[in-house]
């Protein structure tokens, strides 16, 4: 065999040997990405899908996990009770006491079987079901700024009534309870709460008279706080208006304000009766789900210590499990548990909520 044939032969060789071996390794690719499992979790907008949560867990078991968004958590109910059947989720995380019992309704969840390897702890009730598992908390309340309050030399506030006055005329937002869960929680709170024998001081007395002075009423929490608070970090937001010195968020929203603003805020807890309640959120298996053990271990990795810890920077909330809370400091040394905050069970609240929402209705209509 001449040098050209022998060289011929050689690339022959080569190229057959190069194709057979891109072949097998393009093979055992495509059986490594088919064996990828994978989870995709159901949740609002604020959930810290980029963060530590979803890394380590997909670090410690290998999983994928796609996070849908779906604005607050009147969202995530609406999405899943619309695509159930067509569009698959294994986890719905989010849902609280006025949302989940829907779900429950609706046959949206399966049981979990998760017993959680840490104490659960909460600083109030909670739905008893065991499609539900609790992961975090925090009251609902009204914050303030207080510059405006030493700007126009104005006491805090001894009530929800004084909220009605001229001074705060068109200066309140709060997300509507029809779109918005804290809205839903603090329409619970104010319905539920105790305003006296006065019938004409009554909780849909109160709602009309804030309409009457020009409540700014929003879609959700982004808005109100983010994009109406002048008292919050919105401030530094593009499409920041400012116009409201006094918004519903939560009791310790002030205490992230201070842990992130190097130790200070201008915003405030207000703590006056029929105003605050404890909000608890839950994460569950969705029933259209094709892996149930993998959902499983992502509650478990949510109940984690090591997860839980992470809650009050990554979800602005607090954790469930005994051991933990806020960090001290700044973070804890400006927020509050409220002193009279409404105590109502998850039965109270979803037997009830139909009926204050139409009483809502008709009060900041007429």
């Amino acid at each position: 065999m001449n040098i050209e044939n022998m060289t011929k032969t050689i690339l022959t060789v080569i190229i057959i040997l190069t194709t057979s071996l891109t072949g097998c390794l393009s093979s055992e690719l495509g059986e490594q990405n088919q064996d990828r499992k994978s989870l995709t979790v159901l949740t609002y907008d604020s959930f810290d899908s980029t963060g530590s949560i979803v890394t380590d867990f997909t670090n410690m078991t290998g999983y994928d996990v796609t996070v849908i968004r779906a604005g607050d958590a009147g969202g995530v109910l609406e999405r899943a009770l619309q695509m159930s059947g067509v569009e698959s989720f294994d986890i719905i995380l989010g849902l609280d006491s006025t949302y989940a019992p829907i779900a429950l309704d609706n046959n949206l969840l399966i049981p979990h079987g998760v017993i959680p390897s840490n104490n659960i702890s909460l600083l109030g009730s909670t739905i008893q079901d065991d499609r539900l598992m609790p992961y975090d908390q925090g009251f609902v309340c009204l914050n303030y700024d207080v510059r405006f309050l030493n700007e126009n030399n104005l006491s805090v506030p001894n009530s929800l009534w004084d909220l009605t006055s001229a001074e705060w005329s068109g200066k309140v937002a709060i997300p509507s309870p029809e779109t918005s869960s804290p809205g839903r929680m603090f329409l619970a709170a104010t319905a539920g709460g105790d305003w006296g024998n006065d019938e004409n001081r009554s909780w849909s007395e109160w709602w009309r008279s804030m309409v009457s002075n020009d409540l700014i009423i929003t879609s959700g929490w982004s808005e109100a706080y983010e994009v109406r608070y002048s008292g919050g970090y919105g401030v530094y937001y593009d499409g920041f208006i400012g116009d409201a010195v006094a918004v519903l968020s939560y009791c310790h929203s002030p205490g992230a304000e201070a842990f992130w603003g190097g130790g200070t805020t201008n915003s405030i807890a207000l703590d006056v009766p029929a105003s605050s309640i404890l909000q608890v959120e839950y994460v569950a298996i969705s029933s259209d789900t094709s892996d149930i053990e993998g959902a499983k271990e992502f509650i478990k990795h949510l109940l984690s210590e090591s997860t839980q810890a992470t809650l009050p920077e990554t979800n602005v909330m607090y954790p469930v499990i005994e051991t933990l809370s806020i960090p001290q400091g700044p973070y804890a040394n400006n927020s509050i548990i409220p002193s009279t905050p409404t105590v109502l069970t998850a039965t109270q609240i979803s037997e009830s909520m139909d009926e204050w929402l139409t009483i809502w209705i008709s009060s900041v209509s007429s």
